[in-house]
């Protein structure tokens, strides 16, 4: 679910001539709900023009790029509730709106005993991937799949695939499966991020180039044994696989 900030809608007044020079510019920080902490490397993006920047070590950032009409600010990052706020202008001036707070909220899912591991970062689990991709009945896309297909966001790579549909609620889309075909109705699948049952519900928290391998599987007759210890997999399973073992670069 996308968080709307409280004053989604705002109208900037100006000069009925503005200069071309001129351009308005939005900033803000962005910090934790629960540590009140800045956040860096956080994901802002202009939605309707593709332009994307993040946050620094402060947690501040500036977004450029603004244009006449509605601007939507989608800032995001793995782990957290997105949050968004349309702003229309209706002229630029030479200005940095300051957007206010941008609070992000931790996803609510379950906490895991912490388990310590020693031992050399590697890329051991490609190992079971390629097995799974030769033995089993699931669905596979491998970070040469999305290098070629350059989806904007990672719910595009299911557009293809059977039994699966995105429901795109505001800017980020949340992924359903399909369970039956007696059954129109969808329900939400099971998320495993590197091997770990995740609770996120949207697959776009997570950006198509952090990548290494997704698997997909349909429901409890198609899903290995690996991703049925938790959770509940009778809509379907999503496991992915992160470059360098994190959600993003």
């Amino acid at each position: 679910m996308v968080r709307i900030a409280p004053a989604a809608l705002a109208l900037f007044l100006g000069p009925s001539v503005v200069g071309a020079a001129q351009q308005t510019t939005f900033v803000g920080t962005v910090t934790d709900s629960l540590t009140r902490m800045p956040m860096p490397g956080v994901s802002v993006v202009l939605v309707e023009r593709q332009i994307e920047t993040s946050t620094n070590t402060e947690g501040f950032f500036h977004l450029d790029g603004i244009e006449p009409g509605l601007n939507t600010v989608l800032v995001r990052h793995p782990g957290y509730e997105p949050w968004a706020i349309r702003l229309r202008v209706r002229v630029l001036q030479e200005v940095d709106v300051d957007i206010g707070p941008v609070i992000l909220t931790p996803v609510n899912v379950a906490f895991l005993d912490p388990v310590f591991v020693e031992g050399e970062i590697d890329d051991s689990w490609l190992h079971g991937f390629n097995h799974r991709m030769r033995t089993e009945k699931g669905t596979f896309i491998t970070a040469e799949d999305i290098d070629r297909l350059q989806p904007r966001r990672t719910s595009d790579l299911l557009r293809t695939v059977y039994g699966f549909k995105t429901d795109r609620t505001g800017d980020v889309a949340s992924v359903r499966g399909v369970f039956s075909l007696l059954d129109p109705s969808a329900c939400a699948v099971d998320y495993y991020i590197n091997g770990i049952h995740s609770g996120m519900n949207s697959l776009d928290h997570i950006i198509p180039t952090a990548i290494a391998g997704m698997e997909i599987y349909r429901g409890p007759s198609t899903t290995p044994m690996i991703f049925q210890g938790t959770g509940n997999n009778r809509c379907g399973v999503i496991a992915i696989w992160t470059k360098h073992g994190v959600p993003n670069p």
